[in-house]
Order: structure tokens, then sequence, then C-alpha cells
């Protein structure tokens, strides 16, 4: 018998650069079964989910426009989710991304988002 469990999520993560603390600003960052974004900044201690299409194929910069406050990059919407579901499931991923965060090298010069 197969599992119809969804497969856990690929952690990725950044870092800004950005001058929030000595170690710039690192964010860890995962898809959702639902296409949302589950994203944690480590150095602001900063939580959220992002609204995405499901299949977008979202990349760093798909993230850091959308907690930006720029939209999805798909269009111009709400970039935050409202998916009860997807909030509990970024609540039980949260450990995870937080350690990831922990492992991307400290870094002070910010990239071109």
């Amino acid at each position: 018998m197969t599992s119809t469990k969804n497969p856990a999520p690929v952690i990725q993560g950044f870092n800004t650069g950005r001058l929030y603390t000595a170690n710039g600003q690192r964010i860890a960052w995962c898809v959702l079964p639902s296409g949302n974004v589950a994203m944690y900044d480590l150095d602001r201690m900063i939580d959220y989910v992002l609204q995405f299409p499901r299949g977008f194929g979202v990349t760093d910069r798909d993230v850091m426009r959308a907690y930006d406050g720029h939209g999805s990059g798909v269009d111009n919407t709400a970039p935050y989710a409202t998916n009860r579901e997807d909030y509990a499931l970024a609540g039980d991923l949260q450990p995870a991304l937080m350690e990831f965060a922990r492992s991307i090298p400290p870094r002070r010069v910010p990239p071109s988002f």
C-alpha cells in the first residue's frame, strides 16, 4: 500500500545581506503542497506564509519580492496567504526552517533583489 501523505517540503534559503544583524538577514523557505511558501527570517524573527499559485516555480527573488510587500511576482495581490492548513503546516515546519536558516553563511552586502 502506498502512502498518500505529502512528501516533506524541500527547504531552501538565502542571505539578503541587509544590515539587520551582524549576520545579515538569513531567510529559509519552502513551497507547501498548496503552492504557497512558508518562510522564516531568522535575524528579524519573523515568519509568514506567502501566497503563490501552485506550480509557480518560486525563486529566492520571488520570496523576497513577496516578503517586501511587492506581491508574489505573478500579480500585485496581497502576498500573505489565508489558508489555515498552510499556517498549521508552517508552524510544524518552523523548527526545520530555523535550523536551515542558522546554516546560511553571514553576509553584509545587499544583493539586488
